[in-house]
């Protein structure tokens, strides 16, 4: 049945995919940052909606952590390892508290990518485990019944495919020549 909470959390998310497909396009690691956090927030809300609080939860602490990380990459710094595991442990800590099925593992999985994406020096890096997170997000979409929300994240999973073959690919090819 389609509630009001369905039909925002699916335009919330359509919100977020085209802030995550722009920010797979851009070439600067700082562009990338904000514009995934941003995608990341917004998709947070929408399983607010649709009252799915690990991936919510998730979500939300991935937003967190891209802005440390832009934070960190503004003044030119790595992020200490010991934030590095503090952020880590409390995404776990925070999938454990709200853990109720298998399905749950999804995103807290997802999130730990995510935090390994960001912390890459290389765009080609981000992009890779950008395309892991996605993966994972998908299924737990499509699990949890977030149909647009699994549109949503291919999309944003096809949007990083390409700017891989365009900007990490596809030079490699012109080097050789």
């Amino acid at each position: 049945m389609l509630t009001t909470n369905y039909i925002i959390s699916q335009v919330i998310f359509a919100i977020g995919a085209v802030l995550g497909a722009i920010g797979a396009q851009q070439k600067v690691k700082k562009n990338i940052l904000i514009f995934f956090s941003a995608s990341t927030f917004v998709a947070s809300i929408g399983f607010v909606f649709l009252e799915a609080y690990p991936g919510a939860l998730s979500l939300f602490m991935m937003a967190v952590f891209g802005i440390i990380n832009y934070k960190f990459d503004e003044k030119e710094k790595k992020i200490p390892i010991v934030i590095l595991a503090i952020f880590i442990a409390i995404v776990v800590g925070l999938g454990i508290i709200t853990f109720t099925t298998i399905t749950d593992a999804l995103p807290i999985i997802a999130a730990v990518c995510y935090i390994f994406a960001m912390i890459q020096q290389k765009e080609n890096r981000v992009r890779l485990f950008t395309v892991s997170n996605l993966s994972l997000f998908v299924a737990y979409d499509l699990i949890t019944m977030a149909y647009i929300a699994s549109l949503t994240d291919g999309i944003f999973a096809i949007s990083t495919i390409i700017a891989i073959a365009r900007y990490d690919i596809v030079p490699m090819f012109k080097k050789a020549e």
